[in-house]
């Protein structure tokens, strides 16, 4: 119809400035999320700043397919402006983040991070999913998120693939068992990583029937000679 020619419900905006530093596709998207993210507070279905994009939809305001968009959306990840959330096509935008490339107005911010931005698009597929893996890890002791990290390099490169789930059941499996027992978490993720497994189900059986007495063990004093020949 001709009014779908001069409607300016069909024209669709994005910001030159962003579209410099993080590329012309990505921020005729972003435009897009910012749009439905006004929509989507105005009728109250935000949930901690999450909304959920309807694909078919922004499909059909930027021309960018499904697919398209998840990809511009691990990019985005990257440069922390974009988060998933754990329902399927949640999203949460970081405006802070947007806020200090486009108003500081120092040239050599935005050039640094048009750098990162650059840099960080030449990571593989494989390291962006590796380390969004990564990101669950719920650790404040660096050796054993350096485990867990080892774990799923471990499995995603023999198996090409590792599901969040795992990583989240992984960590619960060895909290439970262990009990803040920091060597023997480690023990039993080193035997996750070394047979690359997914569930780490497998490590701890292999844990309990070949390494359990050795970590249970307790030194029994064998008389009371033996006690008072301790140096304390």
């Amino acid at each position: 119809m001709l009014i779908n020619l001069i409607s300016t419900g069909n024209y669709n905006s994005y910001n030159i400035e962003l579209a410099k530093i993080i590329g012309l596709h990505e921020a005729i998207y972003l435009n897009e999320l910012i749009n439905i993210n006004e929509k989507a507070i105005r009728k109250n279905k935000v949930e901690n700043d999450f909304f959920i994009v309807d694909r078919e939809y922004v499909r059909c305001r930027t021309t960018l397919t499904p697919e398209e968009q998840k990809e511009i959306d691990k990019e985005l990840q990257i440069c922390n402006i974009v988060e998933n959330g754990i329902e399927k096509d949640s999203l949460r935008i970081d405006f802070s983040k947007l806020t200090t490339m486009l108003m500081d107005g120092n040239e050599g911010i935005l050039k640094g991070f048009v750098k990162e931005v650059k840099d960080k698009k030449k990571v593989s597929k494989a390291e962006i999913i590796r380390q969004q893996l990564k990101n669950n890890i719920k650790t404040d002791n660096q050796e054993l998120k350096d485990a867990y990290c080892e774990w799923i390099d471990s499995v995603s490169m023999k198996r090409g693939y590792m599901a969040k789930k795992a990583v989240l059941e992984g960590q619960k499996i060895v909290d439970d068992y262990c009990n803040r027992n920091l060597d023997m978490a480690l023990k039993i993720i080193s035997i996750a990583t070394v047979h690359s497994y997914v569930d780490m189900n497998w490590a701890l059986n292999d844990f309990k029937k070949d390494y359990a007495n050795s970590f249970n063990k307790v030194p029994v004093i064998q008389n009371i000679q033996q006690l008072s020949t301790e140096v304390f």
